[in-house]
């Protein structure tokens, strides 16, 4: 079972002071545990105001949003924030903090033990693979930018939450730590189960992460759904621009094994492929020779793809 808490938003909408025109208006959206929810859309369509609403940095103007059933305006605006972790794209590190310090926050807030706290550090900086020994006291100046990013990422998840709000968190850095930072998160919300919200305007990140991507236009909701689904059968003009869902090299880069994967318990020979390799790094192995695959996950094999299996993805026949 998973370890994510499920969210609830139910005809959520804000109204900024001032204004003529909702933020975001009537939203309804049900997150289940576990998921990497990716909020996609351009500048000013609302993802940021949506996701602010879930720790009530954003209050809501109408309509309801609940945590496990729980309403949210029922909780403590404080130890709501402190049992959701939050990252953002400036990182927000204390200067005047040492690495070990600044992922500790939360758990001090909350009262952990010392000895908790330390192990929970070093527990952290493994998994975003930081080597503790070397940076558990160095300050924000002496790291790098992706550096600096995985930090922020180990002290929004220090205190086990069962949801992790992410704001553009990668935006401020280069394409190749961008793409690691990617690839880091995947692995760490899948191994700790925790329900995620990505917001991005990267059209490429959000279908490399997302278990399901919901895209956003002024304030409401144009799509729901698996980056697969999106790419094969966009719900109207604006996603299929906004997502490149007329080109099959997009799709090529974007779809990933699972997505083609053939499940099978039998054991098969072939060339080992991760689950999350692109449908290109498939399709680049197949050409090599080799007649099929075998996707991995969790160390497992889950089933194989051959060129059929390729094709028939990319074209939306599966």
């Amino acid at each position: 079972m998973s370890r994510g808490a499920a969210i609830r938003f139910e005809l959520a909408s804000v109204r900024y002071d001032d204004t003529d025109r909702d933020a975001i208006a009537d939203v309804t959206l049900d997150v289940v545990p576990g998921e990497l929810l990716v909020l996609l859309g351009p500048s000013g369509c609302g993802k940021s105001t949506l996701l602010r609403t879930v720790n009530r940095l954003v209050p809501l103007t109408r309509g309801r949003i609940a945590i496990d059933d729980t309403d949210v305006t029922a909780l403590d605006p404080v130890a709501l924030r402190r049992a959701i972790g939050y990252a953002i794209q400036a990182v927000g590190l204390f200067s005047h903090m040492s690495v070990a310090q600044n992922i500790a926050i939360v758990p001090s807030l909350l009262g952990w033990p010392r000895d908790r706290i330390a192990a929970r550090v070093d527990e952290l900086l493994a998994l975003v693979r930081l080597e503790p020994q070397r940076y558990r006291h160095r300050r924000p100046r002496d790291l790098s930018g992706g550096e600096a990013q995985r930090v922020g990422v180990a002290r929004a998840i220090a205190a086990q939450p069962r949801a992790l709000l992410m704001d553009e968190p990668f935006g401020a850095v280069d394409a190749i730590v961008r793409a690691q930072l990617q690839r880091e998160l995947v692995r760490i919300v899948r191994e700790l189960g925790t329900t995620t919200l990505f917001v991005t305007h990267d059209v490429e990140e959000a279908l490399h992460l997302a278990d399901r991507i919901v895209v956003m236009k002024d304030g409401r909701l144009e799509q729901i759904a698996t980056p697969l689904q999106m790419l094969v059968t966009p719900a109207n003009a604006y996603v299929a621009e906004l997502i490149g869902a007329g080109d099959v090299i997009r799709r090529l880069t974007m779809l990933r094994a699972r997505d083609a994967v053939q499940r099978s318990t039998v054991a098969v020979d072939g060339v080992r492929i991760d689950a999350h390799a692109d449908l290109h790094t498939v399709l680049n192995v197949l050409l090599g020779g080799a007649e099929r695959v075998v996707v991995v996950e969790a160390e497992h094999p889950i089933g194989t793809i051959d060129f059929a299996a390729v094709r028939a993805t990319i074209m939306g026949n599966r």
